[in-house]
């Protein structure tokens, strides 16, 4: 048996050490919700919805039984309503002259510190958490528009769809099991397709006037598979307090494969692409959570 968990040690860290320099490093997969852009991101503590399977898996444990069909989740960023501000002005009020509307001194203030988006979580939003497992496969779809150098824009639009599962147990630290140690694994993998987009502000009219699929089309296409592992450790103490450390992308590689041709020689095959390997950088977050319970008050307030 100890020869195995060598074996198995000494491969592990062969294939950590063959990502130890990577080509770059590549953002981290996470799936925003309505609940985390309320709380402003995942808990380690936490055990309810279905958020906790990219906040800590060891969660799963002592998450209560619950089905996901399907959610969406639009988060905005940046400027969004002066942009459309801008456009329906122009619109409405100048016929539909571009020209005039990136001329003008107010929507060059905007573009030189430009940083505008949205990410759509969903509609593919479907998991399961109950009996200590816990997994789901999601979609998100992600639009930034930014300042790109000198009177330069940058458009990029971006794919996601993920499928993840693992599984929590829970050790009893006391007979009673009001204290309890939970521990959780899960694995996660997926795809992502991203196309980039960069303009001068003088290419950005005929840009808006003649914006099509087939302009996406030819972009380069960069096509990224993504497969990791997360884990995590909760005490918790009844109801009352918890104490959670959450290891995100304990080791999540990731294969990029950049087609200059765009998605259509994606599709068609009709060259290889540019393959590069990287990595997501492993995160460790902590937290604390205290639910002081007071009677008298649970007939008004049901948690603290």
């Amino acid at each position: 048996m100890l020869k195995k968990i060598t074996a198995v040690l000494v491969i592990s860290v062969f294939a950590v050490s063959l990502y130890a320099a990577p080509d770059f490093y590549a953002d981290d997969v996470y799936f925003v919700t309505g609940m985390d852009a309320g709380l402003g991101g995942p808990y380690p503590t936490d055990n309810e919805g279905m958020e906790c399977l990219f906040a800590n898996p060891a969660g799963f444990a002592s998450a209560e039984e619950q089905l996901s069909i399907s959610n969406l989740t639009i988060q905005l960023q940046g400027d969004v309503f002066n942009i459309a501000t801008l456009v329906i002005s122009t619109l409405t009020s100048g016929g539909g002259d571009f020209t005039a509307l990136l001329a003008s001194p107010s929507t060059q203030t905007l573009l030189n510190n430009l940083y505008s988006g949205f990410t759509l979580t969903g509609p593919l939003y479907f998991g399961y958490l109950g009996e200590g497992f816990g997994f789901g496969i999601f979609n998100s779809t992600d639009f930034l528009i930014k300042s790109a150098g000198a009177l330069s824009l940058s458009l990029g639009l971006k794919e996601q769809v993920f499928l993840a599962g693992g599984y929590g147990i829970s050790i009893p630290l006391t007979s009673d099991e009001v204290h309890s140690l939970d521990i959780g694994i899960m694995l996660k993998g997926g795809v992502e397709g991203d196309v980039t987009i960069q303009k001068s502000y003088l290419e950005l009219p005929g840009l808006l006037t003649s914006f099509n699929v087939d302009l996406i089309l030819g972009q380069p296409f960069v096509f990224s598979t993504v497969i990791g592992v997360d884990a995590g450790i909760m005490y918790r103490w009844g109801d009352f307090l918890a104490v959670g450390v959450s290891c995100i992308d304990a080791y999540t590689p990731v294969i990029r494969n950049t087609y200059s041709g765009g998605i259509t020689q994606f599709l068609n095959g009709t060259a290889a692409p540019t393959p590069t390997n990287g990595l997501v950088p492993l995160k460790l977050n902590g937290g604390v959570e205290v639910c002081p319970q007071f009677d008298v008050l649970e007939q008004w307030v049901s948690n603290i």
